[in-house]
């Protein structure tokens, strides 16, 4: 995805590329669509809101000297809290730890996903990062196949649930976000997509892939 976005940021300088149109869901009609902010501006991502929620996003990361400087390991904790203007709050945090893939010596554990999911009481654990189940539905997330603009689907026991586009070109050379939710949710679904919308965003499948020499 990084790739492309400086490929046609090139070609914008240029004067030779157009960017590609953006197509909402086939179930639209039958949702409630909101513009994301927060993924751009200062400080990026910290803080992400669409309607009447707010989502913070505190990222964190754990220095290892053994992991991290000797087997390149990278371990994340990432916790999103959700809030709105009659002050109701949900919360979820996630973790990846990543192996390092470093020789051949097994001493830290293969790439692990652990994360904890809680509102009004309710919770749940999962260590599949696009299948769990909560408050007695099933949930998948999967990604689509364009990554311009990059497309982020969630449904709740097989039926969709929440689709966000990030990155759709505003007519302009500026990109905007969008978040659409089906519009038959009782109020603790609503804000569970919100929540589920804030960890699609952050999530990143390719944080265990990152190595350090790719920025040499």
């Amino acid at each position: 995805m990084i790739k492309a976005i400086a490929t046609l940021s090139l070609l914008g300088l240029v004067g030779c590329a157009t960017l590609p149109t953006d197509t909402p869901p086939k179930w639209q009609n039958n949702s409630d669509h909101y513009l994301l902010s927060g993924r751009q501006g200062w400080m990026p991502g910290q803080q992400l809101a669409f309607g009447d929620n707010q989502i913070d996003v505190d990222k964190s990361s754990e220095l290892r000297f053994v992991d991290d400087v000797l087997f390149n390991a990278r371990h994340q904790s990432v916790t999103l809290n959700l809030k709105d203007s009659s002050g109701v709050k949900a919360k979820l945090r996630y973790e990846q730890k990543c192996d390092g893939h470093r020789g051949s010596l097994t001493i830290i554990e293969p790439n692990k996903f652990t994360a904890r999911v809680s509102y009004q009481g309710k919770q749940a654990s999962f260590t599949d990062p696009y299948n769990f189940t909560f408050g007695g539905h099933h949930y998948q997330m999967r990604y689509g196949e364009s990554n311009w603009p990059q497309v982020i689907r969630v449904s709740r026991d097989a039926a969709p649930f929440v689709e966000l586009h990030l990155g759709v070109s505003d007519g302009s050379w500026s990109t905007q976000d969008h978040v659409w939710v089906v519009n038959s949710l009782s109020a603790e679904g609503t804000k569970v997509a919100a929540l589920l919308s804030g960890y699609a965003v952050t999530y990143n499948p390719e944080y265990c892939e990152y190595d350090e020499d790719d920025d040499e």
